[in-house]
């Protein structure tokens, strides 16, 4: 497991801006980065909250962290049980198609 997602304490509820401030408002170092894609509307809102946070030395990218590892801590039971169910399942035929010969994950039109 990833030391980053070490801890499983459970989250509690936030309700002040103090309490906001001491649970997202804290800098971690990243020594190594991966790209992902958001939404426009998500990525202003997350540039939004972070410039707010500004006077605590926060960056764009800590906070995504944070708040990505609280969903993760929150709702690990469940994405535990997702990840062991499709482990369970049958493995996906290496030419791309489902059972019938259609292509896997298409509509009767063939579109995605």
């Amino acid at each position: 497991m990833n030391p980053i997602m070490k801890t499983k304490k459970k989250a509690l509820e936030i309700t002040t801006k103090e309490e906001y401030i001491k649970e997202f408002g804290r800098d971690i170092r990243l020594r190594k980065r991966k790209a992902i894609y958001v939404h426009p509307d998500i990525h202003d809102r997350m540039v939004w909250i972070a410039r707010s946070l500004k006077s605590h030395n926060i960056s764009l990218s800590s906070l995504v962290t944070i708040i990505l590892i609280r969903h993760t801590n929150m709702y690990w039971p469940i994405i535990d049980k997702m990840i062991n169910e499709e482990e369970d399942a049958p493995p996906t035929p290496k030419d791309g198609k489902a059972s019938g010969g259609k292509p896997a994950n298409k509509t009767e039109n063939g579109s995605a």
